[in-house]
């Protein structure tokens, strides 16, 4: 497992979409992401290159079109999601996974808890 990069929650929009199909040039990823959310290609673009400064997206460039790039992402989802969850147990149950278990069994009962 490599060295999980901290992503913004607009880079994860980037990354989620390079998750389901990849690889796709800057255009399909603007256009995916624009079916659920309002934003800018521009600030897209920017994301997509700070994700690949963090190492987090690679891209090739296209073999007939030297001005197309096509993006896959270097790390997967659950490398992620294994890093998003262990600093959310660290940062707010002091890394004690019993800790957690016990707020969220008083908060919403053991049967809720379980089936969420």
């Amino acid at each position: 497992m490599m060295d999980v990069p901290n992503i913004s929650n607009g880079e994860w929009q980037i990354i989620k979409v390079l998750w389901n199909r990849s690889p796709l040039t800057a255009a399909d990823i603007v256009s995916e992401i624009q079916k659920s959310k309002v934003c800018s290609p521009r600030t897209i673009k920017t994301l997509l290159r700070r994700l690949i400064a963090k190492g987090a997206v690679v891209y090739t460039v296209d073999e007939k079109d030297s001005r197309i790039y096509h993006y896959k992402p270097t790390i997967t989802e659950e490398e992620c999601l294994h890093k998003v969850n262990e600093e959310f147990l660290n940062i707010h149950y002091a890394g004690n996974i019993a800790n957690m278990m016990e707020v969220f069994t008083e908060q919403y009962g053991y049967s809720t808890a379980i089936q969420k």
